[in-house]
C-alpha cells in the first residue's frame, strides 16, 4: 500500500465528495462522522507519506503506469507534503469551526452536506496543484478549485449567490491564460511535463518561449485579482461567512501563489535568460501596489474589511522574495507562505467570533476584547505579532530572510519597502494592543463556542511552533524545495525541483 500513497493522498478528498453530498440527504450526524473519518484517514496517509519523503527525498508515482513525459506524474517533495499538512489542518479547522453555524441552521442539512463536499473538492484540487507536474493537469485542478470556491460561496451566503459565478468567471478568465501558456509551450516543445519542458528549453535556448510563457503565467494570476476589485471584493467580504472567507483567502490564494512560484522559476528565471527592463519595471511596480493595501487596511473602519486588505497586502512579501531570487529571499518567501496560511485563516476566524452573521463589524468591537476573552485576545496578538515580524513568531524569520536577501543583492529599494512596511505594521500593532486591552468592556460581541476557540488557538500555536523550530523547517523542508534553475549556470543538467535535467 505504501507505494500507492502518493495517489491515495491526492484522490482521498476527491473520492469522498460524492459520498458526502449523498449523505447530506440522510443524516447530519452520519455526514459529520464520515467527514471526520476522511480527515483522520488523510492524517494517517499524510504522516506515512511524510516519513517516506524525508527518508527518500522525493516520491514519484506514474498514473496508469505511464512514465513522464508521456503520462501524468505525481511528485511529492518534503515541502509540498509539509505544506499539504498545514492546508489539511486549516481545512479541518474550517469544518470544525463551522459546525455551530450549521447546527443553528437545523433546516439546512442539505446545504451543510454540500458545503462539506465543496470543502473536500477544494482540498483535493489544491493538493493537485501541489503534487502534479503536468501543465494541463494543473489547469484542470485550478478550474476545479475555482468551481469549489464558487460552490462554497453560494452555499455559505444567504443572498447574492451570483457572487460565486462572478468569482468563477474572472478566475476562469485568468486560468484560460495559463491554458494558453500550456498550449504555447506544447507547440514549441511537444511536451507538457514541467521537467521535460525545462530540458527542451535548455536545449533550444529559445528566450521567446520563456518570455511568452512566463508572462501568460503571471497574467493568469493578475487578471482575477485586478478586474473584480474593489466593489465585488468589498461586498464579498461583508456577505460571506468569516470561516468561508478565511478558507479561501488562506488555502486557495496562497496555493495559487505557490504554483506561480513554481512557474516563475520554471520560465522567467532560467539560466542564461535576462529579463527585459520593462519586466523589471512591472515587478518593481507590483510590490508597492500590494504593500499599499496595508495602508488601505488600516484606513478601514470595519475589522473584516481590514483583514481582507491585509490578506492581499501580505502577498507583497512573497513577491519580494520571488523578485530577489536568491537563496535567502526564497527561503523567506516560503516561510512567509506558511506563516500567511495560518495568519489569514486565524484572523478571519476571530472576526467570525465577533460577527456570527454576515454584516458590518466595526473596529469598536475589539475594544476590551483581551479582558473579556483573554485567549481570543492572546491569539489575536500572536497573529498580529507574526504579521509585524516580532519573534518568536514564524513571520519574524520570514521577514528577516527577506531583508537578508535584499542586503545580499544590494537592492536598497526593496529593502526600504520591506523595512517601511514592517515599521508601519508595528505602529498599528501597538495601537491594536492598546485597543483590545482598554479599561472598558468590549462592545456587544457575539458569544463564541468551543468549536470556534479551538481552531483559533491551534492556528496561533502553529505560528509559534513554526517560529521556534524554524531551522528544522528550513533544513528539512524548505531548502530541498528551492529551485536551482535561477542560478547563472550556462550548462544543462541543472538540478530543478530535486531532479537532474538531462
Amino acid at each position: 500500500m505504501k507505494e500507492h500513497l502518493p495517489i491515495l493522498i491526492l484522490i482521498l478528498p476527491l473520492v469522498s465528495v460524492p459520498f458526502i453530498a449523498g449523505l447530506s440527504f440522510t443524516s447530519n450526524w452520519m455526514n459529520r462522522l464520515f467527514v471526520l473519518i476522511v480527515f483522520t484517514t488523510g492524517w494517517v496517509f499524510g504522516w506515512e507519506t511524510l516519513e517516506g519523503v524525508l527518508s527518500n527525498g522525493l516520491s514519484f508515482y506514474n498514473l496508469g503506469g505511464w512514465a513522464a513525459p508521456w503520462g501524468i506524474e505525481v511528485v511529492l517533495t518534503p515541502f509540498t507534503v509539509f505544506l499539504a499538512g498545514w492546508i489539511w489542518l486549516i481545512g479541518m479547522s474550517t469544518w470544525f469551526y463551522g459546525l455551530p453555524y450549521w447546527i443553528l441552521q437545523r433546516k439546512e442539512s442539505v446545504k451543510e452536506g454540500l458545503f462539506n463536499a465543496f470543502l473536500f473538492l477544494l482540498l483535493g484540487s489544491v493538493l493537485g496543484l501541489l503534487f502534479l507536474r503536468d501543465l494541463l493537469s494543473l489547469y484542470f485542478c485550478l478550474e476545479t478549485a475555482l468551481a469549489a470556491a464558487a460552490g462554497l460561496m453560494v452555499v455559505g451566503q444567504a443572498k447574492n449567490w451570483a457572487d460565486g459565478f462572478y468569482l468563477f468567471f474572472w478566475g476562469s478568465a485568468g486560468a484560460s491564460l495559463l491554458l494558453l501558456s500550456a498550449f504555447f509551450l506544447y507547440a514549441s516543445t511537444g511536451t507538457l511535463n514541467l521537467d521535460d519542458l525545462l530540458s527542451q528549453i535548455f536545449i533550444s535556448k529559445n528566450a521567446a518561449v520563456v518570455l511568452t510563457a512566463g508572462l501568460l503565467s503571471v497574467f493568469a494570476f493578475v487578471v482575477p485579482l485586478t478586474f473584480p476589485l474593489p466593489s465585488f471584493f468589498s461586498r464579498l467580504v461583508s456577505q460571506t461567512p468569516s470561516f468561508v472567507m478565511g478558507l479561501l483567502s488562506s488555502i486557495l490564494v496562497r496555493s495559487l501563489v505557490y504554483l506561480l512560484f513554481i512557474l516563475l522559476f520554471f520560465t522567467l528565471n532560467l539560466p542564461g535568460f535576462h529579463q527585459p527592463f520593462w519586466i523589471l519595471g512591472f515587478e518593481y511596480l507590483l510590490i508597492p501596489l500590494l504593500f499599499w493595501n496595508f495602508v488601505l487596511a488600516f484606513r478601514q473602519n470595519d475589522f473584516q474589511q481590514s483583514i481582507a486588505f491585509i490578506g492581499v497586502a501580505q502577498l507583497g512579501f512573497l513577491f519580494v522574495g520571488f523578485f530577489l531570487g536568491n537563496k535567502s529571499a526564497l527561503t523567506g518567501s516560503l516561510l512567509e507562505l506558511l506563516n500567511q496560511l495560518l495568519i489569514v485563516a486565524g484572523l478571519f476566524f476571530i472576526a467570525g467570533t465577533l460577527r456570527a452573521t454576515p454584516g458590518v463589524l466595526p473596529l469598536s468591537r475589539l475594544a476590551g476584547l483581551g479582558r473579556q476573552r483573554p485567549w481570543t485576545g492572546l491569539a489575536l496578538i500572536v497573529f498580529a505579532a507574526s504579521l509585524v515580524g516580532i519573534p518568536p513568531t514564524c513571520g519574524s524569520l520570514g521577514k528577516w530572510y527577506l531583508i537578508q536577501g535584499a542586503l545580499e543583492r544590494n537592492n536598497w529599494i526593496l529593502l526600504v519597502l520591506v523595512a517601511a512596511t514592517v515599521l508601519l505594521n508595528l505602529f498599528y500593532f501597538i495601537k491594536l494592543i492598546v485597543l483590545i486591552y482598554e479599561h472598558r468592556d468590549a462592545a456587544a460581541t457575539e458569544s463564541s463556542s468551543i468549536a470556534s476557540k479551538i481552531p483559533i488557538l491551534i492556528l496561533a500555536l502553529g505560528i509559534i511552533i513554526l517560529g521556534v523550530f524554524h531551522q528544522t523547517v528550513i533544513d528539512r523542508f524548505i531548502e530541498p524545495a528551492l529551485p536551482k534553475a535561477f542560478q547563472n549556470i550556462s550548462i544543462p543538467n541543472v538540478p530543478f525541483l530535486g531532479k537532474q535535467v538531462e
